[in-house]
């Protein structure tokens, strides 16, 4: 098995006494693409700070390999780590142009080697017509790709990338992730992707980390973390989620479309049953539900729905469902797209 480009254990961070890493664990592959994904405050851009040797843990270990980078009283500086860092406001050198920001760390190389890395890296990103370019001069994804490149410059092992995509319009962000990933991984670095976009954590990652409250909280390969959240806040984390409240009786779980085996759950435990809104499908002996509203969203037809019950599901449905407010639809429970956990 290969061993970890870096592993993380205990980690520990507190700014302004305020405790903003308590505790985090990771491992990070070589060649491996790992989004850290997590609602703000949870602590991913100050883990990535550590990564990067901009800040000192307090408690803890950062290793790279064989090589101790932070803890037991040893600390590597940033510039001695094998790191690229894209930031999330891109910190280009202003009175640089671009080719020069992106030869910004090649400066041991000889002078025709770093030309050359520097317009390979400019052909790679697709940006060599604005070489002799300043960062004013250049779009929002312009930026991104000349921090991208000057961030793979220097050929590092590791590259972080603190929500390099959040400024950017849907469009944009889309084809920029794919030509971001194609990059990284042409260069044969691990990465490290800080988002609170679970869309953007799916597109890009082969691992996600799911961070919250200042810990890694579930780890995993993205259909895997989808499929079997760790738990209730795993599971919110990753998007839409519907989510019943129950008590298993006779093997079974009660709900709205009807009963679900309870699987490994005794009778008389209380379990939450997560339903995806892509598990709610149309099915003609299913329940009879109302559409309360329906709206197109990414070529999806996301609806409300009101169950038997009364009670508000979100069901997501491909546009040829063609559900408008005030239908009747009948919709059943898709099995292998749910999740059952204790409370």
């Amino acid at each position: 098995m290969t061993a970890p480009v870096l592993t993380i254990r205990g980690a520990e961070k507190a700014l302004g006494g305020q405790p903003i890493l308590k505790g985090v664990d990771l491992d990070l592959a070589p060649g491996c693409i790992m989004a850290v994904l997590g609602p703000s405050g949870a602590g991913k851009s100050t883990l990535l700070r550590v990564i990067a040797g901009l800040e000192k843990l307090d408690a803890g270990q950062l290793a790279s390999g064989s090589q101790n980078w932070d803890g037991s009283s040893r600390f590597i500086p940033a510039q001695q780590r094998r790191i690229g860092f894209v930031f999330q406001d891109y910190a280009l050198f202003p009175h640089l142009t671009v080719r020069d920001n992106i030869a910004f760390g090649l400066q041991e190389l000889p002078r025709e080697e770093r030309a050359a890395r520097t317009e390979e890296l400019m052909q790679t990103v697709e940006i060599s017509r604005l070489a002799g370019s300043y960062p004013h001069e250049l779009s929002g994804g312009e930026q991104q790709r000349v921090a991208l490149a000057r961030a793979l410059a220097p050929r590092p092992e590791i590259v972080l990338l603190d929500e390099p995509f959040s400024s950017l319009d849907r469009r944009l962000r889309s084809e920029l992730r794919q030509q971001t990933i194609e990059a990284i991984k042409q260069s044969g670095a691990a990465a490290l992707i800080v988002t609170h976009d679970a869309d953007e954590a799916f597109e890009t990652a082969d691992q996600l980390a799911l961070m919250e409250d200042g810990k890694i909280v579930q780890t995993g390969a993205p259909l895997d973390v989808y499929m079997r959240p760790a738990s209730l806040t795993c599971a919110r984390l990753l998007g839409d989620l519907n989510v019943l409240p129950a008590r298993v009786k006779s093997g079974a779980i009660a709900t709205p479309f009807g009963p679900i085996p309870s699987g490994k759950f005794a009778d008389d435990t209380t379990v939450y049953v997560l339903v995806r809104p892509e598990a709610l499908v149309q099915n003609g002996e299913g329940a009879e539900c109302v559409v309360q509203s329906a709206s197109v969203r990414q070529g999806r037809l996301l609806a409300r729905v009101s169950s038997p019950d009364e009670s508000i599901w979100l069901s997501d449905m491909p546009l040829s469902a063609g559900m408008e407010k005030g239908e009747t639809v009948s919709l059943a429970l898709d099995l292998e797209k749910i999740s059952i956990l204790p409370v």
